[in-house]
């Protein structure tokens, strides 16, 4: 594989901001006070350190009732994904879907899980990719965000299911064709399964919607090379590489300029 590829081959890095869930999506019943308390607690926490964090597992052991039981939960699932202890923040915001079972617990959860699954290695990184597509299997698809759909095409192709990762992203780019991040990822996958014309198709898209993105520039005419489109390949070569480009991408864009004479 060309140096390039290799590189910065474009498998969309999505970053996923832990955010500071909204406790009504978790609490039964709808006491305002107790809402606005647990609200103005979680925002005006600037770190929590390992006393805190006992201190709120004894706390959560003590609750007397589900309600605080859950704001305790969800403080501990705050406290530890500030510290980056995605896993653990994962487990606390289960405990709130199990009791809980609603779309934003599931997604929340899933979602909290594919953190860890992103910084996780070997088996641990494979049971966090197992929990995250367990609680995000059960949203509503049709209905979820950008950033959770395109974790979910990640976690089918971690997961050994590029079908169901190739059907997710057509499915988001038949809804919208001008979504970049879908685009972009569809024509990655489809390239890497050599799908050559279904990657060109998608990058031609990308291209048009933004012709200064030299991956995806790059991408297309490797597409087009590889469909033995030599001629309309080497003018996309050309092109591109009289543009301001890196000197391994130069240097790739030059490699199959010879091959083509």
């Amino acid at each position: 594989m060309r140096i390039w590829i290799k590189a910065i081959f474009i498998t969309l890095a999505i970053a996923l901001v832990v955010v500071l869930f909204d406790t009504y999506l978790f609490v039964d019943g709808k006491d305002e006070d107790t809402q606005n308390l647990v609200s103005e607690t979680l925002i005006t926490r600037k770190g929590d350190d390992p006393q805190t964090i006992n201190s709120l597992k004894d706390s959560l052991l003590a609750a007397e009732n589900s309600k605080n039981y859950n704001i305790f939960a969800l403080r501990l699932s705050n406290s530890y994904a500030k510290l980056g202890k995605y896993d653990s923040a994962a487990r606390y915001l289960a405990i709130i879907a199990q009791r809980f079972p609603n779309e934003e617990s599931f997604k929340q959860t899933g979602l909290m899980y594919f953190s860890a699954f992103e910084q996780a290695e070997g088996d641990h990184e494979q049971a966090m990719l197992k929990q995250a597509l367990f609680y995000l299997e059960k949203i509503n698809v049709e209905t979820a965000s950008l950033n959770t759909r395109l974790a979910m095409a990640k976690l089918y192709l971690a997961n050994n299911e590029p079908a169901k990762a190739e059907k997710l992203l057509e499915t988001m780019v038949a809804t919208d064709s001008t979504q970049q991040p879908a685009l972009a990822n569809l024509g990655n996958l489809r390239f890497q399964f050599n799908d050559y014309r279904g990657a060109e198709q998608c990058y031609s898209r990308l291209v048009k919607l933004d012709s200064t993105n030299v991956n995806y520039r790059y991408f297309l005419a490797v597409s087009v090379y590889k469909l033995g489109q030599t001629k309309r390949a080497k003018i996309l070569f050309e092109q591109l590489k009289v543009s301001s480009i890196p000197e391994d991408l130069k240097a790739d864009v030059e490699e199959y300029l010879n091959e083509i004479k």
